[in-house]
């Protein structure tokens, strides 16, 4: 029998491997690439959708982590900006402006989570350009 709590499941295994496929397109490098990962984002954003409406109507199946502001937010959207700026410059071939763009970041930042996946991002970046 359908319920709620299996529907909110398998969006939440579809999501999770949602994510991953986007990942992997990223790193196999499957043209278009920003293209692709733009349509997974959609179909993310459309499961994501549903399961609020899901949240509504029950609202104990709400994931702890949604039921509490982050603390994190204004880095969150920070680092969201500058990972969309830079990767419009590795997919381009700019690299160094890439790198240049996560430098900008770090100098900005605090918060060590947000600045070690910056930092990641730049070893990521360099490892690829042979750097």
């Amino acid at each position: 029998m359908s319920t709620l709590e299996s529907i909110n499941r398998l969006l939440s295994v579809g999501a999770t491997l949602l994510d991953h496929a986007a990942a992997e397109i990223r790193d196999a490098k499957l043209e278009p690439v920003r293209e692709n990962i733009e349509s997974i984002g959609k179909a993310l954003a459309e499961v994501f959708e549903i399961q609020h409406q899901i949240y509504k109507l029950k609202p104990e199946l709400t994931p702890e982590h949604l039921k509490q502001p982050s603390e994190h937010s204004a880095a969150n959207r920070l680092l969201t900006e500058y990972m969309y700026n830079a990767s419009e410059f590795e997919l381009a071939g700019n690299i160094e402006r890439a790198v240049a763009i996560f430098q900008e970041f770090l100098a900005l930042e605090s918060s060590p989570l947000h600045r070690d996946i910056a930092a990641g991002e730049i070893e990521r970046l360099r490892n690829a350009a042979g750097t």
